[in-house]
C-alpha cells in the first residue's frame, strides 16, 4: 500500500538520523507490503462511447455506471461495491457508517490519519537530526579556559537532554503510525468485504478518494 511505502522512507529517515547516536536507536516494526503505482486503463473509452452512439453498447455502458472514465470492466467487475468510491464528498462525509459508502468513507479517513502520522514520523527524524547537530556544534566549542570549559559543558548537556526528548518523540510517532497503519488496512479490508484487490484496483480507489 502507499502508506507502508512512506513508511519504509520514513524508517529510512530515522535510520539516517540516529546514525551518530545508535545506543538511542529507536526501532519500529518493519512492514513489508508491496504497493505499485498504475495508470488506469484508457484503451477502451473511446469504444465504449463509439458503441453507446450506434445504439449497441449496452455492456460497454454498463461499465460506465462505475463512473470511471477508462470503460475497463475488467477493474469494475473486481471492484464490485467499491465503485462507490465515486460518490461525491458530501455523500461520503454524511454516510450511514454501515453503508458501503460509509465504510468507504470510514477506509478515506483512517488513509488520511496515515498520511499524517507519516508526516509526523518524517518531523520527528529532523528533529532528532538537529538535535544530534547541536550537540556536535556544542562539543566544537572553544574549551581554553575554565569559563569556556563551563560553557561547552552545559551546550553538551543541553543538546544531549534535546536528543533524548528527539528520541522519545521518534519512538512516539513511530508507534502511532504502526496503529494508523493497521487501522487503514483494518478499515480496507471493512470496506472490501475483506475481498483482495489488485495493484491496478488499489491505485484507482485511492486516487478517486484523492488519497
Amino acid at each position: 500500500m502507499k502508506s507502508l511505502r512512506s513508511l519504509t522512507k520514513a524508517f529510512g529517515l530515522l535510520a539516517l538520523a540516529l546514525g551518530p547516536v545508535p545506543a538511542l536507536l529507536v526501532h519500529a516494526t518493519g512492514l513489508d507490503v508491496a504497493y505499485a503505482d498504475s495508470s488506469n486503463g484508457k484503451g477502451n473509452g473511446g469504444n465504449s462511447e463509439n458503441a453507446g452512439n450506434n445504439g449497441n453498447g449496452g455492456t460497454n455502458n454498463a461499465a460506465k455506471t462505475t463512473g470511471s472514465n477508462n470503460g475497463n470492466g475488467a477493474l469494475a467487475s473486481e471492484l464490485k461495491g467499491m465503485n462507490a468510491v465515486h460518490a461525491n464528498p458530501n455523500a461520503l462525509k454524511n454516510a450511514d457508517p454501515n453503508s458501503q459508502v460509509g465504510k468507504i468513507a470510514a477506509y478515506q479517513n483512517a488513509a488520511l490519519a496515515t498520511q499524517a502520522a507519516e508526516l509526523a514520523v518524517e518531523t520527528a527524524a529532523s528533529n532528532l537530526a538537529a538535535a544530534q547537530n547541536g550537540l556536535a556544534v556544542a562539543e566544537a566549542l572553544p574549551a581554553s579556559t575554565p569559563e569556556e570549559i563551563t560553557a561547552r559543558d552545559a551546550a553538551i548537556a543541553a543538546a544531549n537532554l534535546a536528543i533524548a526528548d528527539a528520541t522519545t518523540a521518534v519512538g512516539t510517532a513511530n508507534t502511532e503510525l504502526e496503529l494508523a497503519v493497521a487501522a487503514e488496512d483494518a478499515a480496507l479490508l471493512t470496506a472490501t468485504g475483506s475481498e483482495p484487490l489488485s495493484d491496478e484496483a488499489l491505485a484507482y480507489i485511492r486516487t478517486e478518494l484523492g488519497l
